[in-house]
């Protein structure tokens, strides 16, 4: 696959843009890792817990996430 790379201007360009694109898939995994880390900490040491919401009606779904996410400020301890 490298050497046919070097075979044409296509080759090179599709090279660098799989490049690029293992750079991101990489960068975006590390992240699902680090979020997945940061919520096994906080939920071990109880700073997460369950809210209930009425999932019978997607509305209060949608207003129960909305009501949630607007009491959080930037960065919180709650």
């Amino acid at each position: 696959a490298l050497r046919q790379a070097f075979l044409s201007v296509e080759g090179v360009t599709d090279l660098i843009a799989k490049i690029v694109d293992s750079v991101y898939t990489a960068a975006e995994y590390d992240e699902f890792l680090l979020f997945k880390y940061m919520i096994i900490k906080s939920v071990s040491a109880g700073k997460m817990f369950p809210v209930e919401i009425d999932a019978t009606d997607i509305r209060n779904t949608a207003i129960a996430f909305r009501g949630t996410s607007n009491v959080l400020p930037f960065v919180s301890s709650k």
